[in-house]
């Protein structure tokens, strides 16, 4: 027997809310008055992904609540703060991302490129995977210790096989 169809809308809302990691498939029937197989089958395989933004959400609101006597003026200086951070780094990203995609162009269309500009290359791509994942711990040094150039050794191998495999499919042609 089937049950009465459920709208699009609720479907959203028990995925977003299933996502938090705040809510048990029984919490989720009873809020949103269906039945916890439903909510199983529309919730089977998605993860608990933004739990980490709850997270902050809640830590947020908790530094908020310690200004309190000022806090619609830090609430929004502190907006405006995150606004402007984000729009940095995401212009950041997609122009190391653009570089990184330019380097491994080059390296794929040029089969005679020289060493020099194949480690300028290497560096432009590792300096950008450094950025979006953050260095390695085996890259990682301190500040003082800090080599004054990057060293192509310290790329993760599978950057250096794909750059090495693009020159030799090059070559090969």
């Amino acid at each position: 027997m089937a049950g009465k169809p459920i709208s699009t809308a609720i479907v959203e809302r028990l995925i977003a809310e299933w996502r938090t990691g705040e809510y048990s498939q029984r919490d989720l029937a009873g809020r949103h008055k269906v039945s916890a197989g439903l909510v199983a089958k529309h919730t089977k395989g998605v993860e608990h992904n933004v739990s980490g933004i709850v997270s902050a959400g809640v830590q947020y609101r908790r530094g908020l609540a310690e200004h309190s006597e000022h806090s619609a003026h830090v609430a929004a200086a502190i907006e405006t703060a995150v606004e402007e951070r984000t729009k940095h780094l995401t212009f950041f990203n997609k122009a190391g991302l653009i570089l990184a995609q330019a380097a491994v162009k080059r390296v794929q269309s040029d089969p005679n490129m020289p060493m020099q500009d194949m480690r300028h290359a290497s560096e432009v791509v590792a300096k950008q995977r450094d950025g979006v994942l953050g260095k390695a711990p085996e890259v990682a040094v301190q500040i003082n210790n800090a080599p004054q150039s990057l060293d192509v050794s310290r790329l993760s191998s599978d950057v250096l096989a794909q750059i090495l495999a693009a020159k030799d499919d090059r070559n090969q042609r």
